[in-house]
């Protein structure tokens, strides 16, 4: 049997194993030695498989006496660099990447709508007051407009659409650093931020639906008049 063929499925069983049994993050598995013997494969095999599983973010392999293979807590990352790798091997145009921010950052809204707490409010309403205060700093006020974005998808309260959504989120906001400002726009996504937080505050899904949507919408027109549409990618 190949050697890549014996590493994959060693790392399927290792991946059952670690998933049926719900490891806690840090738990500390075996040692390559360790599985070497269980397995009965080459301790070369061994290491291919345990690289596959530190590709899928399932484990970290640590060397030395208090080394071995402990369980990893999974995050958004994984699923950014899986998304980005899809993105950049099938060559997918930015419209798609858009119309997906476009759709899942509605249904945060819708949900963040419903199920926002005050905690989640409270920073709402903290992000749309720092912005205000860094109309002056573009870099900045980039990066807490993605804030923004990210407290609405933390208020649905469903972890798979805060993975995801903050994974597509990365991906779109990667770059947007460079993006230049006018002042209509910056006061524009202030407004937008505002509109959407009071209507998560009332608990109107529809309202917040439509507030997002706009937003959305106005983001990537402002990318496309300005011709800044590359940096939003």
């Amino acid at each position: 049997m190949p050697s890549n063929s014996a590493a994959s499925l060693l790392a399927a069983a290792l991946r059952d194993e670690i998933l049926t049994k719900r490891y806690p993050p840090g738990a500390r598995l075996y040692t390559q030695r360790d599985l070497q013997r269980r397995s009965g494969y080459s301790l070369s095999v061994v290491r291919e498989a345990l690289q596959l599983l530190q590709a899928s973010g399932l484990v970290t392999v640590r060397q030395g006496a208090k080394g071995g293979v402990l369980v990893r807590q999974t995050d958004h990352e994984i699923i950014t660099q899986s998304l980005s790798a899809l993105i950049a091997s099938n060559d997918v145009p930015h419209e798609s990447v858009f119309e997906s921010r476009q759709e899942l950052e509605g249904i945060c809204a819708v949900m963040a709508a419903r199920n926002a707490t005050a905690e989640h409010i409270a920073d709402l309403d903290a992000s749309i007051e720092r912005a205000q205060s860094l109309t002056g700093d573009p870099v900045k006020f980039s990066l807490e407009n993605v804030t923004f974005h990210r407290v609405v998808s933390a208020a649905t309260g469903n972890p798979v659409i805060i993975a995801v959504s903050t994974a597509l989120s990365d991906l779109f906001f990667e770059g947007t650093t460079s993006v230049v400002y006018s002042p209509t726009a910056l006061a524009a996504t202030i407004r937008a931020h505002t509109r959407i937080a009071a209507a998560i505050k009332k608990a109107d899904p529809e309202a917040a639906r439509v507030a997002m949507a706009r937003h959305v919408s106005g983001f990537d027109e402002y990318m496309h008049q300005t011709r800044q549409l590359g940096s939003s990618r």
